[in-house]
C-alpha cells in the first residue's frame, strides 16, 4: 500500500533525528545541510536497496536477446554488403545498432548491421534550456543555417565533441527543432558543423549474411532485431532492464555474466528475478523508510553537528533499523526451497532454481 510520503518527508525526518530544523524545500543549493542530502540520496537509497532482496522492490521477468520492432523492414537488395535497410517507423536503431543482426523470422534473411545513416548539416546547432538534465522534454535546438526539415523529426542529434544526445519530436522551422535529451549535454554552447550529426532511426546499412527473398517489406512480427553478440564467450547479449539493480536469481540454472548493462550467455531469453531502483518513495514500506532515513543520518550528523563522539550511536542507529527492515520484509513470503540439484549446479557457477518459481 502506498504512503504519503515526499523525499523532503525523509530530508525533515533525518534533521529532526540530529536536532535541527526542518527545511521547505530540496531545491536549493544555498543551504549546506539539503545539499548533503541531495549529494547522498542517490547513493544511499540504491545500496540499501542492493543490500536485500526486498519483496517490495522486486520484479520477475523473462527478457530477450532481440526486440521485435513494430514495424515493417524493407532491404534494398537480397543480397550483398553495405545494403540500406528501412524501417517504417522511427526509433527502431540507436547509436549502438551497428553489429547488431536483422533475421527473419519464419522468412528468408539475415544482416548484420555495419553502418547507421547519418549527415553533417554544415550549420551550428546550440543546445536550448534543459539540455543538461537527462529526460527532458521540449527543449529548442537553434541552428544558425536553414539546415532542419520535418524529416528530421525521429532523428538523433549527436555531439561529436563531447557528452549530449538527443532524440528530435518537433519540427518547428529550418531552424529550429525540439527535442527530448538523452543523455545530457556539458554546456549550452553552440556545437561547430563538424561537432555534431543527425543519425537516422528508421535506417542503417548491413552486411547481408543470408540472402532475403525480395526486397518488399517483411511485415512486423516478421522479423527480429538482435544485440551484437559478445566478442567471444557466449552467443547473445541480452539487454538489462532500466531499472535494474542487482540480480537475484535465474529461474532455470544456466551460466551467465554481466557485462556493460547485458547479460551475456548462450540463451535466448532468460527468465529473472531481480531488485530494481525504486525511486518512488510512496512505494517504500514504513520500515524501508526507518531503515533509509537512518542511513541518511549516519552521513549528515556529524559534518551538521560537530559531534563526533556520537557517530558509533549513529551508526548502531541504522545498523539496528536496516536489520529489522530486512526481517520484517523477510515475513512477506515464503523462502526459496534449494534442491540437491541446485547444490551441484553452484559448484560449477550455475544458478539455482527455486521450487517457488515453478
Amino acid at each position: 500500500m502506498a504512503n504519503q510520503l515526499t523525499t523532503l518527508n525523509l530530508c525533515n525526518q533525518a534533521l529532526r533525528m540530529v536536532g535541527d530544523s526542518p527545511v521547505t524545500t530540496l531545491a536549493t543549493t544555498t543551504v549546506p545541510r539539503v545539499n548533503a542530502f541531495n549529494e547522498h540520496y542517490a547513493t544511499k537509497r540504491d545500496a540499501l536497496l542492493e543490500s536485500h532482496n526486498w519483496r517490495f522492490a522486486t520484479v520477475r521477468t523473462t527478457l530477450y536477446a532481440y526486440t521485435a520492432p513494430a514495424g515493417t523492414l524493407t532491404p534494398a537488395a537480397t543480397t550483398g554488403s553495405g545494403i540500406l535497410f528501412t524501417s517504417s517507423v522511427t526509433s527502431v536503431f540507436g547509436l549502438d545498432a551497428v553489429g547488431q543482426r536483422l533475421v527473419g523470422v519464419g522468412v528468408p534473411g539475415d544482416a548484420t548491421i555495419v553502418a547507421l545513416v547519418a549527415s553533417s548539416p554544415a550549420a551550428t546547432l546550440t543546445p536550448g534550456t534543459g539540455a543538461l538534465t537527462p529526460g527532458t522534454t521540449g527543449v529548442i535546438f537553434t541552428a544558425s543555417a536553414g539546415v532542419l526539415a520535418a524529416g528530421n523529426v525521429g532523428k538523433l542529434i549527436e555531439n561529436l565533441n563531447g557528452n549530449g544526445v538527443a532524440r528530435i519530436t518537433a519540427f518547428t522551422d529550418v531552424t529550429h527543432v525540439v527535442a527530448t535529451i538523452e543523455e545530457a549535454w556539458d554546456a549550452l554552447t553552440a556545437m561547430a558543423s563538424a561537432a555534431w550529426r543527425l543519425v537516422a532511426t528508421d535506417q542503417v546499412t548491413a552486411d547481408i549474411t543470408s540472402d532475403f527473398a525480395a526486397i518488399t517489406p517483411i511485415a512486423s512480427g516478421n522479423w527480429r532485431l538482435y544485440n551484437a553478440a559478445p566478442g567471444w564467450g557466449f552467443s547473445f547479449r541480452i539487454n538489462l532492464p532500466a531499472d535494474y539493480l542487482i540480480n537475484q536469481r535465474m529461474r532455470i540454472s544456466q551460466v551467465f555474466q554481466e557485462e556493460d548493462g547485458f547479460i551475456a550467455t548462450d540463451a535466448e531469453n532468460i527468465e529473472l528475478t531481480y531488485t530494481r531502483r525504486v525511486t518512488d518513495v510512496t512505494r517504500w514500506p514504513a520500515y524501508f523508510v526507518e531503515a533509509m532515513v537512518a542511513s541518511m543520518v549516519t552521513l549528515m550528523a556529524e559534518p551538521m553537528t560537530g559531534q563526533r563522539a556520537k557517530t558509533v550511536d549513529w551508526y548502531e542507529m541504522a545498523a539496528r533499523k536496516l536489520a529489522r527492515a530486512k526481517l520484517l520484509d523477510s515475513m512477506r513470503g515464503s523462502p526459496p526451497m534449494l534442491r540437491a540439484s541446485d547444490l551441484a549446479n553452484a559448484r560449477v557457477g550455475g544458478m539455482p532454481r527455486y521450487t517457488t518459481d515453478e
